[in-house]
């Protein structure tokens, strides 16, 4: 601008030095982090990458061989804007650990999908039931340990919660299917299993 330029007020100065202090207040390195948002599927990320990290989906089944349990853990702990995690392609190294650290840190967490995650139990799902989480679809298919205190707590707590799958979970009984039609407003739930327990 020019010193007697019409268009140079003291409003304008404002008005760039605002826009100019919003831009550094939402950068990182060169990147806006209000819109840099990433996707990362069947991998794990960058360290530089962990903080904008919104949605992670392992689910090709070789992965639980070439990721190890604390670099998976390492990734959760720092991303704590993940929205979304599928962790069916690492179910052999998917803990309650892994879980816990999802309940404590990520705070947006939308979707999970823990299918297969058999080591998985209802220490790690009555943490994330404990945490206000905005949960909306969880998927526990084939965790087997799980029974009904966990569902329960999840059917009572997750107020948000509309889709909920528990296929294969031979140690459900009527009373947690019954919470959840109580106290769920779950518009999606899918069951299966062949104990007597819920088909009777």
């Amino acid at each position: 601008m020019y010193a007697d330029s019409a268009y140079e007020t003291e409003t304008d100065y404002r008005t760039v030095a605002s826009y100019v202090t919003q831009l550094q207040e939402s950068s990182i390195g060169g990147l806006n982090t209000s819109l840099e948002r990433l996707t990362f599927v069947d991998e794990l990320p960058h360290p530089r990458e962990f903080g904008m990290l919104q949605y992670l989906y392992l689910q090709k089944p070789s992965l639980g061989k070439t990721i190890k349990e604390k670099d998976l853990a390492s990734v959760i702990y720092h991303a704590e804007q993940l929205e979304g995690v599928v962790l069916s392609g690492v179910s052999r190294i998917t803990t309650d650990r892994i879980v816990v650290t999802l309940a404590r840190r990520c705070m947006q967490l939308h979707t999970l999908d823990l299918t297969g995650c058999s080591q998985v139990t209802d220490v790690g799902i009555l943490e994330l039931a404990t945490k206000s989480l905005p949960l909306r679809s969880i998927k526990l298919n084939g965790v087997t340990g799980l029974t009904d205190p966990s569902i329960s707590a999840l059917a009572k707590t997750c107020s948000k919660l509309v889709e909920l799958e528990l296929a294969d979970l031979p140690l459900l009984s009527p009373i947690s299917v019954r919470d959840i039609w109580s106290y769920s407003r779950c518009v999606w739930l899918f069951i299966t299993c062949q104990t007597p327990s819920l088909i009777a």
